[in-house]
């Protein structure tokens, strides 16, 4: 029987806040886009991306698309 495998991950990429300090969005934007290209999954679940994360992922992350709202 052949057997088919689909990679998933579901990631919580934590909301766009200064608050964060030296984990705040804009420093680790990057390493967030990094390790979703390294886990190379055909499916990612993500927890509060706000619309501003959301494009920048769309745009360092052209192998993949959305679905839903940010």
């Amino acid at each position: 029987q052949a057997q088919l495998q689909v990679k998933c991950m579901s990631y919580n990429i934590r909301l766009d806040t200064d608050a964060d300090g030296e984990n705040k969005w804009s420093l680790r934007k990057p390493q967030v886009a990094g390790l979703l290209q390294y886990h190379n999954a055909a499916f990612v679940g993500m927890q509060e991306v706000l619309h501003n994360q959301l494009m920048y992922l769309d745009s360092a992350l052209p192998q993949y698309k959305h679905i839903g709202v940010a």
